[in-house]
């Protein structure tokens, strides 16, 4: 499951269906700028940590955080959407879902 700046994480209660379920959430710059968006990644976060903790697989990408910068909410618009893309795509690979 490949999230792009989802606004929500799921629910705690859903650890047992989606414990064999990769989950990727994927966010861009800017979250902070706006209270809704903060908490968004907020809860983001929150629910990929307890959900890794609980024995899930999960990630959460920060492009920011791995030198890929200048994304708004629209992230499969923007000019570097290929290299969004690519970080999908191997996470995708990683986890044997789709090959090269």
């Amino acid at each position: 499951m490949v999230l792009i700046e989802p606004y929500g994480a799921g629910s705690f209660n859903s650890f047992t269906t989606l414990k064999n379920i990769p989950i990727l959430w994927v966010f861009g710059d800017y979250t902070n700028l706006h209270p809704a968006w903060a908490k968004a990644k907020a809860v983001a976060e929150d629910y990929c940590n307890k959900f890794t903790s609980n024995g899930g697989d999960g990630k959460l990408l920060d492009l920011p955080k791995v030198g890929i910068y200048g994304n708004t909410h629209m992230l499969m618009k923007e000019k570097n959407n290929l290299q969004i893309a690519d970080l999908i795509q191997d996470s995708l690979i990683d986890h044997k879902l789709c090959e090269l």
